[in-house]
């Protein structure tokens, strides 16, 4: 079977850059009283709206560096699973014979995808990013796994992706 390689999606990056400016706009609005002439509150706007700008203010240089450059998000071929980490940029690859399987979590109105893998603990003691290592802590302890994956950022819709790599282990899950 062919290696599949999912990029990320430009029509998303679109939206995220979309809603980016308009919440940067926004916060711009509160923090500077662009609205009313008066405010009750005008500090808290101001550190409202501070915040606001700064916050939403960070999806616009990745918006921007997804438009220009799609990247690989997501390769699956005959040696495992391939996620890049985009809070790291290191590509994490969990090979078939630690992946026992794959499940779906909902969690307000959004599917992901958990990769169900053999020894959780194994996989957090190896992850040298420390902000990763308390990432992959949480996800083991509320859904049995350090990893899952979603395809909002993805060529592909949530079940397409599932029955992808469901297709993928069943050809190179190990003999048992």
């Amino acid at each position: 079977m062919q290696p599949t390689i999912l990029l990320t999606s430009p029509k998303k990056a679109w939206l995220l850059l979309a809603a980016s400016l308009a919440f940067v706009i926004l916060g711009y609005c509160l923090a500077f009283d662009v609205i009313t002439d008066k405010a009750a509150n005008a500090n808290f706007r101001m550190i409202v709206g501070i915040v606001t700008m700064l916050f939403f203010g960070l999806g616009v240089p990745v918006a921007i560096s997804r438009l220009v450059k799609t990247k690989e998000a997501l390769r699956i071929d005959d040696k495992g699973v391939h996620v890049l980490t985009e809070l790291t940029g290191k590509i994490t690859s969990v090979p078939w014979d630690d992946i026992t399987g794959f499940s779906t979590v909902r969690i307000n109105r959004q599917t992901f995808i958990v990769i169900d893998v053999i020894n959780a603990r194994k996989w957090i003691h190896n992850e040298n990013n420390y902000i990763m290592k308390v990432l992959m802590k949480f996800n083991t302890k509320n859904y049995n796994s350090p990893f899952n994956l979603t395809a909002n950022y993805l060529n592909i819709s949530t079940p397409e992706l599932l029955a992808l790599l469901e297709k993928y282990r069943v050809t190179y899950e190990p003999a048992s």
